[in-house]
C-alpha cells in the first residue's frame, strides 16, 4: 500500500480525488463472486513493465512537491530560505518512502504470505495467486522507495533522518501487545485490509502542476496504479474475512477498526516538529505550525473523507452496530458529531 494517507492529510490536493486512477470500477462488487483485477498484471504491473525511475539532470529546485506537504501552507514555513524549505521537503519525502517500505515489508507482505500459503484462511486458488502477485508488487514498491531515497539523498545533499521508524508500527504494536494470538492474527489482517483500502488522493494528484522531479512523480504514479488492483482485492477480502469471524470476534473487530484507521492516518506530529526545528524554527514556532496545520477541522474532515470508503465496506457488514464501536468512531473523529 502507498503509506501516504496520514502523511498528506492537510494538503489541499486531498480534497479532489480521481478515483479511477486508484481502483477498478469492480471495487464496488465485493458482494459478487471473486473476480480478479490481476488478469493483465503481467502487462501492467510496475514490477513487470515500468523502468527504473532515475532523477533527471538538471534537477528541479525542489525534491518534492510543496503543495503535497501540509506544513507549506503555514507562513512560518514559506518564509524560510530555500535550503531550509528543501530540507523539509526532503524529510517529508523520506518519511513517505520509509513509511511505504516498512508498511509493505513488515506488515502487508507478512499477511499476504499467510494468505497465499495457508489454506486455513479459505481463499480460492485465484485469490491465493493474486496474493503472491501483490507480494511481488509490494516488494518492488519497497525497493523503488529505498532506491529513490538514496538518489535524493545524493542528488540534493540532504541527509535522511537517523531514526525513521514509521509511527504506525509503534501504534499498531501497542494495540496488539495485550491480545491473545488468535485475536492478534485477526487484527493484523484487519489492519492490512484497512491500509489497502484507504485511499490517498495525493498519489493521484501528484503530477498536476508540480515542479518536483519527474522521477518522483513517475514513481508515485507507478505506485498508484498498482494499488488500484490491491484495493479491489481487499474490498472483496473484507467480506470474506468477516464471514469467518464469530459473534464475539465481530464485536471486537468493530471496536478495533476505528483504532486501526487512526493508527494508519494520524500524522506523527512529534517527528514533524523535530523536522521543523531542524529547519531553523524555534521550539514554540514548530509546535505552533504542527498544531495549526494538523489539529484543525479541515484535517479532521479530510481524515473522514480518506476513511470513508473503508468505513463503508465495514458498515455494509454491520461492523459498527454495537454502541461501543460507535463510541470509538466518535473518539477518533471518524464520524461527524453534530
Amino acid at each position: 500500500m502507498c503509506g501516504t494517507a496520514g502523511l498528506f492529510l492537510g494538503c489541499e490536493a486531498a480534497l479532489t480525488c480521481p478515483l479511477q486512477l486508484l481502483r477498478s470500477p469492480d471495487a464496488e462488487a465485493a458482494d459478487q463472486p471473486y473476480s480478479s483485477a490481476f488478469h493483465s498484471w503481467d502487462e501492467k504491473a510496475s514490477v513487470r513493465t515500468a523502468p527504473r525511475r532515475v532523477l533527471e539532470s538538471p534537477l528541479p529546485a525542489h525534491p518534492f512537491p510543496p503543495e503535497l506537504v501540509p506544513v507549506f501552507r503555514h507562513p512560518l514555513v514559506t518564509q524560510l530560505p530555500e535550503p531550509q524549505q528543501n530540507f523539509l521537503l526532503a524529510q517529508h519525502l523520506y518519511r513517505y518512502l520509509d513509511f511505504t517500505t516498512q508498511l509493505e515489508l513488515v506488515v502487508v507482505n507478512g499477511a499476504l504470505l499467510k494468505l497465499a500459503l495457508q489454506a486455513e484462511y479459505g481463499l480460492s486458488e485465484p485469490m491465493r495467486l493474486d496474493a503472491l502477485r501483490m507480494m511481488c508488487d509490494e516488494s518492488y514498491h519497497a525497493l523503488f522507495s529505498v532506491d529513490m531515497k538514496l538518489q535524493v539523498t545524493r542528488a540534493y545533499g540532504i541527509a535522511a533522518p537517523t531514526d525513521a521508524r514509521a509511527w504506525f508500527l509503534t501504534r499498531l504494536e501497542r494495540l496488539l501487545c495485550d491480545m491473545d494470538p488468535t485475536a492478534r492474527e485477526v487484527a493484523k489482517l484487519l489492519f492490512v485490509t484497512v491500509s489497502e483500502t484507504l485511499i490517498s488522493a495525493s498519489l493521484a494528484e501528484h503530477n498536476r502542476g508540480t515542479a518536483a522531479p519527474a522521477a518522483v512523480r513517475d514513481m508515485l504514479q507507478d505506485h498508484a496504479i498498482d494499488e488500484g488492483r490491491h484495493h479491489v482485492f481487499f474490498a472483496y477480502f473484507a467480506k470474506h474475512l468477516w464471514a469467518r469471524l464469530d459473534t464475539a470476534e465481530r464485536l471486537h473487530a468493530g471496536r478495533l477498526i476505528p483504532h486501526l484507521i487512526d493508527a494508519f492516518l494520524s500524522a506523527d506530529t512529534g517527528a514533524i516538529e523535530g523536522d521543523l526545528r531542524s529547519a531553523g524554527l524555534s521550539h514554540d514556532d514548530a509546535h505552533q505550525v504542527a498544531t495549526e496545520i494538523y489539529l484543525n477541522g479541515d484535517v479532521a474532515r479530510q481524515k473522514r473523507q480518506a476513511a470513508s470508503r473503508t468505513m463503508r465496506y465495514f458498515a455494509e457488514l454491520d461492523a459498527f452496530h454495537d454502541g461501543s464501536a460507535q463510541a470509538e468512531l466518535v473518539r477518533y473523529g471518524l464520524v461527524e458529531v453534530t
